[in-house]
């Protein structure tokens, strides 16, 4: 091995190759040891994570209404510790409220089946359903009365957050409304059997796809290659295991474990002021029981043994990902790294990635470079798809 191929590896590389339709892995792996995962073509080293338990942290409980102000926005807490950052826009008579909740797929393992399944993929289920009714109303009619007033709404959820969100007209029935709505939602979401039979379907369904799709395959093995034994190796789909287990019971529990004042930021934006940004906050954090803040996850450190992860996968195209723990949210490095993977990989054409991997030398038809911050060390990672003769070369 080169020098140049011993300096990669602190990097974790998951190479998605692909042959003809898109259904079986076939052909023989080249050459390949321990955890390897690969969609053909053979790569050059990767890190796994050390997982290391989390720092004991003194927390202080926040002081209901201490404010303060950075630049255009102001943050405080609620009288029952609810996070709120606020910003006043009045160029149109609209508001943005968005919850951020830490109830990601990096929880999912604090919830096991009686066998001790981990049960992957209820993040994403309590947050999918949370909208489906409540102790008496139906998805329908929630749909219908946000619909009346003309309001927009959603939720997501990730690895390490999930979201509720409400954007509303800042006229007083219909930003009331949408308060009195969403209080309710939040405080009596019911989690109907029959939606989660059927999200529960729709996601097995997502799965046959994502085993068909050469890209998200490989992000997926990427997750779980380069953060085994952390919790961000946790998929937040799920599994086909996991996803059979999951029962309403555990959704309910997940909800009132994590989707509580404390264990949230409600970030406002829009047309009001700052007095009406604390009622709303104060309207909004009654809904939710205090709670508790959830614990530090663990930090995720880099050591230096290679991984090299290939599976094959019927396609014309390898798709491979490197990478490796880096960055946490906060990290007083992540400016000046932004500016440098700019330059590397993050700026498109003008990335010097892109003029020597395309540009000069034909190889892909897109490369990049992300860095992804996150409550603990979100990887920093390249990704590209070639032709499978190609895949040394690029």
């Amino acid at each position: 091995m080169t020098d140049d191929s011993n300096k990669a590896n602190k990097l974790l590389i998951i190479a998605a190759t692909l042959t003809a339709p898109i259904i079986a892995l076939t052909a023989p792996l080249i050459g390949l040891t321990a955890p390897i995962i690969m969609l053909t073509a053979p790569i050059i080293g990767l890190t796994a994570p050390t997982v290391s338990a989390a720092e004991p942290v003194q927390i202080t409980e926040p002081v209901a209404q201490e404010r303060v102000k950075v630049g255009n926005i102001t943050q405080w807490y609620t009288k029952n510790g609810m996070e709120v950052l606020f910003q006043q826009a009045d160029s149109l008579p609209m508001i943005d409220f968005r919850l951020i909740f830490d109830a990601g797929a990096a929880r999912d393992g604090n919830f096991k089946s009686a066998d001790g399944t981990v049960l992957a993929g209820l993040a994403k289920l309590t947050n999918g359903l949370i909208f489906e009714g409540t102790s008496d109303l139906s998805a329908n009619q929630i749909a219908e009365q946000f619909a009346s007033l003309g309001i927009d709404y959603g939720n997501g959820s990730y690895r390490d957050m999930a979201i509720v969100n409400i954007r509303t007209l800042s006229y007083e029935p219909q930003r009331e409304g949408a308060l009195n709505l969403l209080s309710k939602i939040l405080s009596t979401a019911s989690f109907p059997q029959e939606a989660l039979q059927r999200e529960s379907a729709r996601m097995l369904v997502s799965l046959d796809y994502e085993d068909q799709t050469p890209s998200k395959k490989a992000s997926r093995l990427f997750y779980e290659s380069l953060y085994a034994g952390h919790p961000y190796g946790t998929p937040p789909g799920g599994n086909r295991e996991s996803l059979k287990l999951i029962q309403q019971k555990d959704l309910l529990a997940y909800y009132r474990q994590y989707y509580v004042a404390k264990n949230v930021v409600l970030a406002i934006v829009g047309d009001l002021n700052e007095a009406q940004a604390h009622e709303y906050a104060e309207k909004i954090s009654s809904a939710l029981p205090a709670g508790e803040k959830a614990a530090n996850l663990p930090s995720a450190s880099q050591n230096q043994q290679a991984i090299v992860v290939r599976e094959q996968h019927p396609s014309t195209q390898t798709t491979v990902l490197i990478g490796q723990p880096l960055l946490k949210r906060g990290d007083k490095d992540f400016y000046a790294l932004y500016v440098g993977n700019h330059i590397l990989g993050g700026s498109g054409f003008s990335a010097r990635l892109m003029k020597e991997v395309r540009v000069k030398r034909g190889l892909t038809y897109s490369i990049g470079s992300y860095i992804v911050p996150m409550h603990a060390q979100g990887p920093y990672q390249f990704s590209f798809t070639t032709k499978k003769s190609s895949t040394e070369e690029a």
